[in-house]
């Protein structure tokens, strides 16, 4: 029997993910987990948690982390890889990414949702100069400015709040005559004395030139229209929170869906496809809170055991060696940012390394210098096939981490959500192998000028490395694109340069600016014409 077939591989690792990986590795079931990105999903940008039972009081990242530590304790195993196919119409199904093809008995989709869009003028023009999406990524950028909400569900309510800890003030434009919400959360967002709401609103517009600088909304009752505009020019925020869409369009035509794209599934979780179950936000249903996601996760997974049991009755050759318990290893001189579970996972991926890769580190005698130094010392202690080379020089954007002999440098310290792509691309230079479909790396190597890109993240972004991911991999194919990554909470002068309100920025050739999640074939486009 292939070992490379899973008994369950679960796509998305949010709140639904984890948790149905934590009852399929309590049930022993050799579970794959895959997401493009670091796990949490939505709840990533959750402050406050205080309706979940059993805890008080947390937040998202907290949460979500010890959900993937659970799954880890159970022998999940856990990749962040792009999801680009699945062939579902078989016994075992067929997982393709951009680096390989998995293979599993069953499978459980947790994909989740993103936010939608309201598609009134100015939004598109504005996003990133003003238009957000994302509290914990940008909030910052407001810092006291006025701020408007758009929503009256939870996730507008709890943002709101979170978001009074940044704007001198916060106002919520809600279209219903109440809020959506528990009414716990409804009263709490009507005592805060920062936040003002007006309830059957709608925005019109937006107006602005380099930022939003004039919003207008409508009472939907009286037709009554009202235009604000900030004192002396300044700008603002307008955060929208208006629900979400499902990250379905991977199983059109191939699970049945509903009119909206969310995924059609019976009491048991299972979809209309043998041996495929869904959970979470992207199914039909009446709530969608942390609790029922991780309901659906356990339910689906309990249910996939059921499934499997029966079909390894009817198909012995499919019981697969258990997954073997491993030993943690301990790595010398661990930072606090490389705990033992990481140095774990790390070990994993460098095995697979081919030729060294070398970093070239740039510091001063700044705190930050010292922090990314042992970091980068950490992890070359877990390989032999990671090698360091230091320069100690007094000068602007500093610290820096460089790949040597590739055209791409990291200003700051590549925690966070960037730690992913990071290391991804360690393993392309080592392995020489980028994963590109053929007619994209055919597109990079058309351009023929020189190309400067610079991009502006923050660690708490869970937009920001699927970009810097694919723009990495476009330097490595082709030389002539020069590619400068910056923690932009770290060097104010880079976010003041380009007025940065948002993020993810991506700045060609310090002309053009586009924000926001984009596709890999967006940013080639957007490459070509720089």
């Amino acid at each position: 029997m292939n070992q490379e077939i899973y008994d369950l591989i679960i796509l998305g690792a949010g709140s639904a993910g984890l948790s149905a990986g934590i009852y399929a590795g309590r049930a022993k079931l050799k579970t794959l987990i895959i997401d493009k990105n670091a796990p949490g999903g939505q709840i990533l940008n959750t402050n406050e948690v205080v309706n979940y039972p059993g805890i008080i009081s947390t937040n998202g990242p907290d949460l979500i982390a010890s959900m993937k530590q659970q799954a880890i304790n159970f022998n999940c195993e856990i990749i962040h890889e792009e999801i680009i196919d699945v062939v579902l119409n078989s016994q075992i199904k067929e997982i393709k990414t951009t680096d390989k093809t998995y293979q599993a008995l069953s499978l459980i989709i947790a994909t989740g949702a993103m936010p939608r869009k309201l598609n009134f003028p100015g939004e598109e023009e504005f996003t990133g100069r003003g238009i957000a999406y994302c509290a914990t990524c940008d909030g910052q950028f407001f810092t006291d400015l006025d701020i408007f909400v758009v929503g009256g569900g939870f996730a507008a309510c709890e943002e709101a709040m979170y978001l009074t800890r940044f704007g001198k003030s916060v106002t919520m434009i809600v279209r219903e005559e109440d809020f959506t919400c528990a009414k716990t959360i409804g009263d709490k967002v009507r005592a805060h004395p920062k936040i003002t709401v007006h309830f059957n609103s709608e925005v019109v517009s937006v107006e602005g030139d380099d930022f939003v600088h004039t919003l207008t909304y409508v009472d939907n009752q009286t037709k009554e229209k009202t235009v604000y505009t900030p004192k002396n020019n300044d700008a603002f925020g307008l955060f929208i929170f208006a629900g979400y869409l499902p990250a379905t369009t991977l199983f059109t035509g191939k699970i049945e869906l509903d009119a909206h794209g969310y995924v059609k599934t019976n009491e048991q979780l299972e979809t209309n496809v043998e041996g495929v179950y869904a959970a979470g936000d992207l199914r039909i249903k009446e709530l969608r809170q942390i609790v029922t996601a991780v309901s659906d996760g356990a339910i689906a997974a309990t249910n996939c055991e059921h499934y499997l049991a029966k079909l390894k009755e009817e198909y012995p050759q499919y019981n697969v060696i258990e997954p073997k318990t491993q030993k943690k290893k301990e790595s010398k001189n661990q930072s606090d940012l490389i705990n033992q579970d990481l140095a774990k996972q790390l070990q994993a991926v460098f095995t697979k390394f081919k030729d060294a890769v070398t970093l070239e580190l740039y510091l001063d005698d700044s705190d930050k210098s010292k922090e990314l130094e042992d970091y980068m010392d950490n992890i070359a202690d877990l390989s032999n096939k990671v090698m360091i080379e230091k320069r100690y020089e007094s000068r602007s954007e500093m610290p820096v981490v460089k790949f040597k002999d590739h055209p791409i440098s990291w200003h700051g310290i590549p925690a966070g959500h960037e730690f992913n792509p990071f290391i991804l691309t360690m393993y392309y230079i080592s392995t020489h192998q980028v994963p590109l479909e053929e007619a994209q790396k055919e597109n990079i190597m058309k351009i023929n000028h020189d190309v400067h890109i610079k991009v502006g993240v923050t660690l708490a972004c869970h937009f920001c490395p699927d970009i810097v991911g694919n723009i990495e991999k476009m330097a490595l194919v082709n030389p002539k694109i020069k590619v400068d990554v910056y923690d932009i909470s770290l060097f104010s002068e880079f976010k003041k340069k380009y007025r940065l309100m948002s993020v993810p920025a991506v700045i060609f050739n310090d002309q053009d600016i586009l924000f926001g999640s984009q596709s890999l074939d967006t940013l080639i486009e957007k490459t070509k014409e720089a």
